[in-house]
């Protein structure tokens, strides 16, 4: 791929009809939120379910119009149909020029209205993208848990035939159908999405949510609903709703779970069973996921290790998705950019084994280690990539500190510490420690988007052949990429295994010692993935759990410290223990060279971190 993708491009629009014999069929709600391949000459079909049950309830209603939400693309023309089976001929099909708009809904009125016969169909349209950096096909960015299978699209190049698949993590396809007629769904209620927390306690009751879409005519006033924690008994539950839910309408219902089983991974199913004291239509539809429980609460860290360099004139690419990342999921992400490209200022000799795995055409990427992705890739393939790996839960407690090892400040000591979720007999888990750095640079980076003649690219078409560039994740080293074997053969549940390490300032380059990120990556040694990962800065003590809740910033700036951000108190202290100064509010403070521990009071938390002013 030419273009490592980002994953959306959010726009909104509305659209709404409803009459006493006139029903909107469609899960969708008004967000548009663009999708495509960036590869000219990409086909595709885009189609919703219209299932069985909710035929029948329609037979004898006619279907007479179909709108389609359309996000960006030179080409406007489509063509809709109508087909039994999205992997045969259409029954019916209406080839419209120049309909679509962009980031908007449109209506094609069909030319003969379909009687609706009772037995399973879709409706779809079939789109010709012709220019690469087009995101026509539009889905509303509302993740789906168990009906991914309504929307579906089909990919393929010029000449190829469809490959059909679902992406639950881009929502629901932006197509709906106009049904009028004396015979309109009732009681068809859709269980979209379920909320739960990362993971729950042993014996206690929870609290989660579920959202539903109401696919039928009639408001629906209450819910009865049916949810199964792995092999406990369901738990079933009448739910009267405080505002009813009108057709086309979306609600969150609120509820209590609970669990007697201890220590594992649950698979979690909800279903709607009836609708307003009668049957639901949908009852048959299950919402799923899945939940820890235990009493480690573990959010995951997705590790992005990117192949680029400075005289790649594809890279900006991957400098844009990789800023993207950073900007947009801060606290599930942890960016690596690997400068192994020829001649590269940043170079980064200790990643080279890691190059030789997984290296393709720069730019190119990592997730987790778990696959390599090319210069090629569709974004839809990226994007479901990363949002698989952030969904995966982990059942350990990773944290990691780094500080300066003494004055000199040559060396930094890193401590890692893994406490497991349950007994481990055998394993073959390693760890590695990881040194970037941000604001790195000017650099002059090639750009071959330079003038628009590859296509646009977030701006870069607007910059010229050579940008001075300041990049941030820079790898500065790793100690050992496939990790070091630092645990014990066994591992007993909630024993705390403790590795330290002190590692040498990433590299001669290396300058700015409070712009180092130190990261630990707990590796799977038999497989090459990553499982978890930890990160801090020099002088913190973070972890996958605890850092997330602090939102104050503290650098060292030349002869002075600077504390930004929401905090109580923050108090700077000498290493004799003498006390510097004290901040109540975000600033500065001038300070002579030196070692300084500064201690942050912020939601009934202190943060203590140790920083050089040079």
């Amino acid at each position: 791929m030419k273009k490592l993708l980002l994953c959306s491009m959010v726009a909104l629009a509305a659209f709404g009809i409803n009459a006493q014999t006139s029903f909107t069929y469609g899960i969708c709600t008004d967000n548009i939120n663009g999708v495509g391949t960036n590869i000219a000459g990409t086909n595709y079909s885009a189609a919703i379910e219209v299932p069985e049950e909710v035929a029948k309830a329609m037979q004898g209603s006619r279907l007479t119009a179909v709108t389609v939400g359309f996000n960006s693309g030179l080409s406007k023309d489509a063509t809709i149909y109508l087909t039994y089976d999205l992997k045969g001929e259409p029954f019916y099909t209406q080839p419209e020029t120049k309909f679509l708009k962009a980031k908007n809904f449109t209506t094609a009125t069909l030319d003969t209205p379909y009687e609706i016969e009772g037995r399973k169909f879709y409706i779809g349209y079939t789109y010709r993208q012709t220019r690469s950096n087009d995101k026509p096909i539009a889905f509303d960015a509302e993740a789906l848990d168990g009906v991914s299978l309504f929307s579906h699209l089909g990919i393929w190049p010029d000449g190829g035939t469809p490959e059909w698949d679902v992406f639950p993590s881009f929502g629901s396809v932006c197509i709906r159908g106009i049904i009028e007629g004396d015979n309109l769904p009732s009681n068809a209620l859709l269980p979209l999405r379920l909320s739960l927390p990362k993971s729950v306690g042993v014996n206690v009751d929870f609290n989660y949510s579920v959202d539903v879409y109401n696919i039928s005519s009639s408001p629906v006033s209450s819910v009865s609903l049916s949810a199964a924690f792995g092999s406990d008994n369901p738990i079933l539950s009448t739910v009267a709703l405080d505002n009813v839910i009108e057709p086309m309408g979306k609600a969150t219902v609120a509820l209590k779970g609970r669990t007697s089983q201890e220590n594992s991974e649950l698979p979690v199913s909800l279903s709607i069973s009836g609708v307003n004291g009668a049957d639901n239509l949908l009852a048959s539809v299950v919402a799923s996921t899945k939940v820890l429980a235990s009493d480690f609460v573990k959010p995951r860290i997705v590790v992005i290790e990117e192949g680029t360099g400075t005289g790649c004139g594809w890279c900006p690419a991957g400098y844009v998705a990789m800023e993207h990342m950073r900007e947009n999921y801060p606290d599930t992400y942890l960016g690596i950019a690997v400068h192994n490209y020829p001649g590269d200022p940043m170079n980064c000799s200790s990643y080279s084994e890691w190059v030789d795995m997984y290296g393709a055409g720069y730019p190119y990427a990592s997730i987790n280690r778990s696959g390599s992705y090319g210069t090629f890739t569709p974004n839809l393939t990226i994007c479901e990539a990363y949002y698989k790996e952030l969904e995966g839960v982990v059942d350990l407690d990773l944290k990691v500190s780094a500080e300066l090892a003494d004055e000199s400040g040559e060396s930094i000591f890193v401590r890692t510490t893994a406490r497991f979720g349950n007994d481990v007999e055998s394993h073959n888990y390693g760890i590695a420690i990881v040194q970037t750095e941000d604001n790195v640079g000017p650099y002059s980076q090639n750009n071959y988007y330079s003038g628009g003649k590859n296509g646009n690219m977030y701006g870069w078409e607007n910059k010229p052949s050579s940008v001075q560039v300041m990049y941030n994740d820079v790898a500065r080293r790793i100690d050992n990429w496939n990790g070091k074997d630092v645990f014990p053969a066994s591992l007993s549940r909630g024993q705390e295994y403790v590795y330290d390490e002190t590692v040498p300032v990433g590299s001669p380059q290396c300058q700015k010692i409070e712009d180092t990120t130190v990261a630990a990556l707990l590796i799977d040694r038999s497989t090459g993935e990553i499982v978890t990962a930890a990160k801090c800065r020099v002088g913190e003590k973070s972890s996958t759990g605890d850092v997330m809740a602090y939102t104050s910033s503290v650098r060292a700036l030349p002869g002075a410290i600077s504390v930004e951000g929401d905090f109580t108190t923050a108090e700077i202290y000498r290493p004799d223990g003498s006390k510097a100064a004290t901040l109540s509010r975000a600033g500065r403070v001038e300070l002579p060279t030196g070692i300084y521990i500064v201690s942050v009071f912020e939601f009934g938390r202190v943060s203590t971190i140790k920083l050089i002013v040079k």
